[in-house]
C-alpha cells in the first residue's frame, strides 16, 4: 500500500530506481527445522536474507502469528432512481487470535503511514531511516512458542486454523521484501476410555408365559460401547 503511495507521487523517482534494482534476485530463506509444531514448546528457527544486489532497509521484521479465520458471504440489494435493482455479494472475514509473536531482527521498528511517508521523501533527498546493504547472506534467529491449548490447524471450505511465520524486509520506495512459513499443528491425543454395556435379547420379562416354559432359551449377548463425547482441544 505504502509503495503504491509512494509511486504515486514519486513516479519517475520510483521508475528510475527499480531499474537499477534487481529485487528478484534477492531472497528470504526460512529455515524451520520442521514445519511440525508442539503444544508448550518452543522452536528456534534460523533465517537467511540473501542479496545479488545492494538494498536499502529500514528494518528486518518476524512475525509468528496464529489465528482462527472464519469467512461468510452475503448480498445486499440496492435500487436506483430509474427502478433497476443492482446485487452485490460481500465476502467478511473475522479473525481470532491465537498467538502472535513479534521480532525486530535488524533496523528500526515499522512507523505509522505519515512517518513512513515522510521517510520515502527523505529518501529520495539521499536521507531517512535506512541502512544500506551490501550484496552478501545475512543470518537471524528467531524464537517461536507454542501456547499449550493451541487448536490444531485446519482448512475447510469457510473456516481454517492457520500458523505461519512472515519474514518482512521493509525497503523504502521499493517493494518489501517477504517470505511466509507455514506450519501444521495436529490434533490433540485424548486419553479415550471406555466401558461396556452387556446387552441380552430376549429379556425374560419380554418372553410370554408358553414361550418361557416351552420355548427354547437362547440368548444374544452383545457388548456395546458406551457412548461418550470427547473434546477436540480446549482453550
Amino acid at each position: 500500500m505504502l509503495f503504491d503511495v509512494e509511486c504515486a507521487l514519486f513516479p519517475s523517482a520510483i521508475q528510475t530506481l527499480l531499474s537499477r534494482r534487481n529485487i528478484i534476485s534477492n531472497s528470504i530463506s526460512i529455515d524451520a527445522p520442521t514445519n511440525e509444531l508442539q503444544r508448550g514448546e518452543s522452536m528456534e528457527i534460523p533465517i537467511v536474507l540473501r542479496l545479488e544486489t545492494a538494498i536499502k532497509a529500514r528494518g528486518i521484521h518476524a512475525r509468528f502469528n496464529g489465528a482462527e479465520e472464519t469467512k461468510a458471504t452475503y448480498t445486499t440489494t440496492s435500487t436506483n432512481s430509474k427502478g433497476s435493482t443492482t446485487t452485490t455479494t460481500h465476502t467478511a472475514v473475522e479473525h481470532v487470535k491465537i498467538t502472535e509473536q513479534k521480532k525486530l531482527l535488524a533496523g528500526s521498528e515499522r512507523a505509522g503511514f505519515f512517518a513512513n511517508l515522510a521517510d520515502a521523501v527523505a529518501t529520495l533527498f539521499g536521507g531517512g531511516r535506512k541502512k544500506v546493504m551490501p550484496p552478501g547472506d545475512y543470518h537471524y534467529l528467531i524464537e517461536i512458542s507454542m501456547p499449550a491449548t493451541a487448536p490444531p490447524t485446519h482448512v475447510a471450505g469457510r473456516s481454517r486454523v492457520f500458523y505461519e511465520l512472515t519474514c518482512l524486509v521493509d525497503i523504502p520506495l521499493g517493494r518489501d521484501l517477504q517470505e511466509v512459513f507455514s506450519f501444521h499443528l495436529a490434533a490433540l491425543e485424548v486419553d479415550r476410555t471406555v466401558s461396556t454395556v452387556l446387552v441380552r435379547y430376549p429379556e425374560d420379562e419380554g418372553r410370554g408365559f408358553w414361550d418361557k416354559l416351552l420355548g427354547p432359551d437362547v440368548q444374544i449377548g452383545l457388548a456395546l460401547v458406551e457412548d461418550a463425547i470427547f473434546p477436540v482441544f480446549s482453550r
